[in-house]
């Protein structure tokens, strides 16, 4: 009985730390994941005063395979949702939240840009990447009034930054996508 007793009492401590052991884990992965924005608080922190509508965009095959090569992706999607700002009838810019994977975790980019075509505003909305590769908005400020005929590659166009090499890809390539997009759905610079 005595044996019986402890062999319990000793698969009762190993679930008893199993489940602290989950609970950390769970409390961490919660402290390295942020959203910094929601979507509404970014569209109205990049067009005070505007209304914004939500419009649907699709890309045929041929357009597809024309951005993948002009914008050097490798990856783009067919469909995509763009936010236009209307302030008294006037298209004030366009907006896209775009996510994708970074290393192993997402990040979701906002991406403003100008009734021209030209970016308003670059940040990252969310985050789930150790915060210790999350870029810089001093950095993200480099984007503002750039437009689909810069190359906006780290290392090029874009200074690199030393332990968010992959997040600087990135958000590049988030950006140049965007402008694309922008150019071929509304035209643009």
């Amino acid at each position: 009985m005595h044996t019986i007793r402890r062999i319990f009492h000793s698969r009762r401590i190993k679930l008893l730390c199993a489940g602290a052991t989950l609970l950390v884990v769970a409390g961490l992965v919660q402290i390295e994941a942020r959203v910094y924005v929601l979507t509404d608080d970014a569209l109205v922190q990049a067009f005070p005063g505007a209304e914004t509508e939500r419009k649907a965009k699709y890309l045929s095959k041929a357009q597809q395979a024309e951005l993948r090569q002009l914008a050097d992706l490798e990856r783009i999607g067919r469909f995509h949702t763009f936010y236009i700002a209307r302030k008294n009838g006037q298209v004030q810019g366009y907006a896209l939240f775009d996510t994708h994977i970074v290393r192993t975790k997402e990040e979701t980019v906002f991406v403003a840009l100008n009734a021209d075509g030209s970016v308003r505003t670059a940040r990252i909305v969310s985050f789930f990447e150790p915060q210790e590769y999350l870029a810089p908005d001093r950095w993200l400020n480099i984007f503002q009034n750039k437009s689909a005929r810069d190359d906006l590659r780290p290392g090029r166009d874009l200074p690199s930054i030393s332990g968010a090499t992959l997040t600087t890809r990135a958000v590049s390539t988030a950006v140049r996508k965007t402008l694309h997009l922008h150019r071929v759905h509304f035209g643009g610079r």
